[in-house]
């Protein structure tokens, strides 16, 4: 066993309450083998991967081979990731629904983008928005009410934003190497998931690139995913059941 996932057993083991986890891959339309080498991994273990897809990235073949490794499995769920993942700032920070495009501009490629997935994927993408770089403004927000998303998921440190009754699903790690450099990922993806679990995090949400993942990555990914499964305080989850859960407790208030 990855030594990386040390540290997580033993947080799980000092805790008592149930913790939910859930596993967003962005990118889904690039390096496929890579993305299949995840997803294998997820199918073995009993976890799903919200797989965020680049509608202008999919082809047919890639949809289908998706779509059958879905109904195989039930490892996948899909939804939009962007429309390009292209950055159209000028300055600053990457963004593709960032403050240098208008609401009609992004309402249009959040519109073809929605078009384009359900194209591929009949009946089966859920209404769920990554925004590339974990970065939207409010007429993005304004923009997926109008096409009927119902969740936005985004990092935990993004700028609050006024969600108009969308319900937002974070991810709170960044499924990286431990780099020393830099404070926010000393510890790399495996310590943030053990320094949550530790926390008394009750739902962790980690973010994987598939294809910028290395061997490391990928089995220090398995090793967690395979503490989790065994663990009785660990829980798989997908980004669409937590909405349906929150609509659920609504409908109960109300």
């Amino acid at each position: 066993m990855n030594a990386a996932a040390d540290p997580l057993r033993a947080a799980l083991d000092a805790g008592d309450a149930p913790i939910d986890f859930f596993f967003r891959n962005d990118d889904g339309g690039w390096e496929q083998e890579s993305l299949y080498r995840l997803l294998q991994i997820a199918a073995a273990y009993g976890a799903v991967i919200d797989v965020a897809v680049i509608p202008s990235a999919m082809t047919g073949g890639q949809a289908d081979r998706l779509s059958d490794f879905a109904r195989e499995t039930g490892a996948v769920r899909v939804h939009q990731h962007g429309f390009m993942h292209a950055n159209h700032e000028g300055d600053g920070r990457k963004c593709e629904f960032g403050a240098a495009r208008p609401r009609a501009r992004q309402w249009l490629d959040i519109k073809l983008g929605k078009s384009r997935l359900a194209d591929f994927f009949p009946g089966g993408v859920d209404p769920v928005f990554t925004p590339p770089w974990n970065r939207c403004t409010q007429d993005t927000v304004a923009a997926l009410k109008d096409e009927g998303f119902l969740a936005l998921s985004r990092d935990d440190t993004a700028a609050a934003l006024d969600l108009l009754g969308l319900c937002e699903v974070p991810v709170n790690v960044d499924w990286r190497a431990p780099d020393p450099d830099r404070a926010k990922y000393a510890r790399g993806g495996a310590g943030r998931v053990a320094d949550l679990v530790a926390a008394g995090e009750r739902r962790i949400g980690v973010m994987t690139h598939h294809a910028a993942m290395d061997d490391d990555l990928f089995d220090s990914f398995e090793a967690m995913l395979g503490v989790l499964a065994e663990h009785p305080r660990a829980a798989f989850t997908s980004i669409i059941r937590q909405v349906r859960a929150a609509e659920a407790s609504i409908a109960i208030r109300e």
